[in-house]
C-alpha cells in the first residue's frame, strides 16, 4: 500500500513539473474592464481579465494558459459572451435585451507588434445613440426608457449581425429582430444598435418616470428616422416642456416592471399595453397561468364578459405583428396607431410550425375565458384551460 501511494505522489509531482503556466498580457482599448474573448489563428480561444488600467483607455488584460500566445493575428471580442464568437472571417454578435453604451459588442483584430507587444484598439461593432432629458419634471425619477421603430415588421432592430472586420461590413441574421430596445431605471440613456437604414421610419421614445408616492407617467416623443452606422454616436433630446402625450404607466407583472407601451381606452375601459408576464424576447404573447394562480398587481383586475364582448364588437384588423407577438387591433380603427390610445392589440397564443395558436384570455367571470384565433374573438367555456392576462385597470 506504501509502495502504491509513493507512485501515485511521485506521477502527481511529475505532472505538475511538466506543466508551467505562462502569463500571456495583451493591450486592449475598451471602454469598460469587462472580461474579453481572444481567438488566436488556429481559432482557440480564451477568457483573457482585466489586469491593469494603463490609462486614456487603455487596460492590460491577462490570461494564465499552458502555452504562450503564437505569432499570428488575434480576435477580441467583447464583451466575453458564449453569443459572440469568431469563425476566421466574421465575428457573430448578438446585442442583449437592455443595453447601455458599456454592453455594446466590440470586434477586433490586430497582429503582433514590432516590440513584441499585443496592442489592440477595439473598434464598437454598433451604433450609439444617446439620449438627453431636458425639463424633466421636479421630485421624479426614471423609472425605464424606450426607443421603439415605428414601421412594418419587414424593418426592426435587429439583435444579432455577423461583422467582416476586413471589410469592416455588418450583416443581419435572419429572424433576429426587435422592435424595441430599452434601459431600465437609469438617466444615463445610452443605446447601443446594429446599425441600419431607419430613414423610412419614425422612431417613439418612451420614458417612464416615478414621483415620490410611485405614481407613473408615461411620456411619448417622436422622432424622424435616421440612417446609423457604425462606430457613430448619435444624440438625441428630449425636451418635456415641448407637447407631446403624456399618460399612466403600465405594471406588467407582480415584479411590478413598467410596460413600454401607450394605454388604450375603450368605451370608458382602460386596458394595460401588454399581457401578464410580457417579456419582449422570452415571452412576447404574455404567460399562461391557472386562473386560480393568477396574482395582479395592486389596481388590476380581470376584465368582464361585457367589456371583452365590448372589445370584439369593435373594428379588427387583418393579422399583425408586433414586437415579435402575432395578432389583431381592436379598436375604432383598428390601425397600428399604438401612441393614440384608441387601439388595442391582443396577441394570440404564440406560434407553432409558423401557423398562430389560439389564444385563451381569463375572465373576472367564473368559468368563461375570451377566445381569440385567426377567425373567431368570442366568449366561450374555459374547460380548465390555461389562460393568459390582460390586465383591465381598476
Amino acid at each position: 500500500m506504501k509502495t502504491k501511494l509513493t507512485l501515485v505522489v511521485g506521477l502527481v509531482l511529475f505532472m505538475s513539473s511538466c506543466y508551467k503556466a505562462v502569463d500571456n498580457y495583451i493591450y486592449l482599448q475598451l471602454p469598460d474592464k469587462a472580461d474579453a474573448k481572444v481567438y488566436t489563428e488556429d481559432l482557440q480561444n480564451y477568457i483573457f481579465r482585466y489586469d491593469a488600467d494603463m490609462g486614456d483607455g487603455w487596460y492590460r488584460y491577462n490570461c494564465r494558459m499552458e502555452r504562450t500566445l503564437p505569432e499570428g493575428k488575434l480576435a477580441v471580442v467583447y464583451p466575453a459572451s458564449d453569443d459572440n464568437t469568431y469563425d476566421g472571417t466574421e465575428f457573430h454578435l448578438t446585442i442583449n435585451a437592455v443595453q447601455n453604451g458599456n454592453e455594446g459588442v466590440y470586434a477586433s483584430t490586430a497582429a503582433l507588434n514590432k516590440d513584441g507587444e499585443w496592442r489592440i484598439a477595439c473598434k464598437p461593432a454598433f451604433a450609439e445613440v444617446v439620449f438627453e432629458l431636458k425639463n424633466r419634471p421636479a421630485q421624479t425619477v426614471v423609472r425605464s426608457v424606450t426607443l421603439r421603430l415605428l414601421t412594418d415588421d419587414t424593418q426592426m432592430f435587429h439583435t444579432s449581425c455577423n461583422y467582416s472586420s476586413a471589410a469592416a461590413r455588418v450583416t443581419y441574421s435572419d429572424n433576429e429582430l426587435r422592435s424595441a430596445l430599452s434601459v431600465y431605471g437609469s438617466d444615463n440613456i445610452r443605446l447601443a444598435v446594429f446599425p441600419a437604414d431607419f430613414s423610412q421610419a419614425a422612431f417613439q421614445m418612451e420614458v417612464m418616470l416615478d414621483d415620490a408616492t410611485l405614481t407613473g407617467t408615461t411620456h411619448v416623443f417622436t422622432i424622424p428616422g435616421k440612417r446609423l452606422q457604425r462606430n457613430n454616436t448619435y444624440n438625441i433630446t428630449l425636451d418635456f416642456a415641448t407637447e407631446h402625450p403624456v399618460c399612466a404607466s403600465y405594471p406588467l407583472d407582480t415584479d411590478y416592471r413598467m410596460s413600454g407601451g401607450v394605454p388604450a381606452e375603450l368605451g370608458g375601459v382602460v386596458f394595460a399595453p401588454v399581457n401578464l408576464g410580457f417579456d419582449d424576447v422570452k415571452a412576447p404573447f404574455g404567460a399562461t397561468y391557472e386562473k386560480a394562480k393568477i396574482s395582479l398587481p395592486k389596481g388590476w383586475r380581470l376584465p368582464t364578459e361585457a367589456e371583452m364582448q365590448m372589445v370584439a364588437g369593435c373594428n379588427r384588423s387583418d393579422h399583425y405583428t408586433v414586437g415579435g407577438s402575432f395578432g389583431y387591433w381592436f379598436g375604432p380603427t383598428a390601425l397600428l396607431t399604438p401612441a393614440d390610445g384608441q387601439n388595442i392589440f391582443l396577441p394570440v397564443g404564440g406560434m407553432a410550425d409558423g401557423k398562430p395558436l389560439p389564444a385563451a384570455y381569463w375572465l373576472n367571470d367564473t368559468g368563461k375565458i375570451f377566445y381569440l384565433d385567426t377567425e373567431h374573438a368570442e366568449i366561450r367555456a374555459s374547460d380548465g384551460v390555461l389562460g393568459t392576462v390582460r390586465p383591465v385597470k381598476e
